[in-house]
């Protein structure tokens, strides 16, 4: 029988302390990456993405405009 510290999953029970530590080596190891710099190359990607769209002068609208930059 399970305890409240378990949770089950299709491949078996993992224990809470073992999944917090994972999620904080997770977060570790990909935090270093979330504050990179987004590469010009994908900058201009966007940003030609962004002058197809319609809606706006430059073809995005605002909405699509806070989409883009949720990306960058």
């Amino acid at each position: 029988m399970n305890n409240e510290n378990e949770v089950n999953t299709d491949e078996g029970i993992i224990d809470r302390y073992i999944q917090e530590k994972l999620g904080e080596k997770l977060k570790d190891a990909y935090s270093e990456v979330l504050n990179e710099p987004v590469p010009d190359r994908f900058v201009e990607l966007l940003n030609r993405l962004s002058a197809s769209l319609p809606g706006s002068p430059d073809g995005a609208t605002p909405e699509d405009s806070d989409r883009i930059d949720g990306i960058c």
